[in-house]
């Protein structure tokens, strides 16, 4: 198995194509279809991995060996990075959630999107052992899965990630979306936590926590009443059906959650050995202090590849 691998930071907005390939080298793609065309299909899914610590607009890539794990990207993208760094594959560990959504608007204009990346680690020297070792150790890929929508997570390998970049080959994780959409109430100050720059996985931490709390141990609910309302619409709404699905009842479970987000037994709440940190993250009481403002991260790649300068990645 190929064992190149990077790791990109990506900003999105919505000027024209611009990618940022090294933190002083700079390339430009405007509306490439026919990069489009080579990579025709190339949808990826639901996230499984994610850094809690970047600011909004920023989306990590880290291209890894032949699977392109768990994240969406524009195919359009891929295809470009594939020819500039030769070859090499690409991960993706946070805030795909917007290039998600503008790929799956089907907005005719989708070419003329701008999107800035910025590599932030180059792994493409490390073997397939030691490069997921060194994955795991810098917590750019979160290895966890669930039997079933509703069950517990346990922890897996890597090599049950996907290997394909079809949607349904992807496995989604509703209380990840659930952990998002009560920290993305209209008033913030009431939001259901904290995102710290040191912290990771801040919302695969509250979604465990909310599975926990609506599957299995109601009494971390203020009350038996606000459990029942919120298990009774989740339970009704179609799931995983994208077409089906209402956003607003989304946004009604979000703010449902608030009082089980706030409530004292979440306050440093236990978590199994699958996180980083072995008691939940970023409670608080209302309100709720605005979040930090984080630096980019970077893996010194250069040391550890053994290379000059950026020499391998972009000239």
């Amino acid at each position: 198995m190929d064992t190149q691998a990077l790791v990109l930071v990506a900003a999105l907005s919505f000027l024209a194509f611009q990618a940022f390939v090294s933190p002083s080298k700079e390339h430009s793609l405007r509306g490439s279809e026919e990069a489009a065309k080579i990579a025709a299909g190339v949808v990826l899914a639901t996230p499984e991995v994610a850094h809690a610590r970047l600011p909004e607009e920023f989306v990590i890539f880290a291209p890894i060996v032949d699977v392109l794990p768990i994240l969406p990207v524009f195919f359009f993208l891929l295809a470009f990075l594939w020819q500039v760094l030769g070859g090499s594959h690409f991960y993706l560990t946070d805030h795909h959630h917007h290039a998600a959504a503008l790929q799956l608007s089907a907005d005719e204009d989708i070419f003329d999107i701008d999107m800035n990346i910025l590599v932030v680690c180059d792994l493409r020297s490390l073997g397939e052992v030691t490069f997921w070792a060194e994955m795991i150790k810098r917590k750019y890929v979160y290895l966890e899965s669930r039997e079933s929508p509703f069950a517990l997570p346990h922890k897996v390998g890597p090599d049950v990630l996907a290997s394909g970049w079809a949607l349904e080959n992807f496995e989604d994780n509703l209380w990840r979306s659930l952990a998002g959409f009560a920290s993305h109430v209209d008033d913030a100050s009431s939001r259901c936590y904290i995102k710290s720059c040191d912290e990771f996985y801040v919302d695969f931490q509250w979604g465990y926590a909310i599975n926990v709390a609506t599957e299995y141990n109601a009494t971390l609910w203020p009350s038996s009443d606000e459990h029942a309302t919120f298990q009774r619409l989740l339970h009704s709404l179609p799931y995983p059906s994208l077409k089906d699905a209402d956003l607003r009842d989304w946004k009604k479970l979000g703010e449902q959650l608030l009082p089980l987000c706030h409530g004292p037994p979440l306050h440093s709440y236990p978590l199994p050995a699958g996180f980083p940190s072995t008691t939940l993250q970023g409670w608080s009481p209302v309100p709720v202090p605005d979040d930090p403002s984080c630096k980019y991260e970077s893996c010194t790649s250069v040391r550890m590849n053994g290379h000059e300068a950026a020499e391998g990645i972009v000239v």
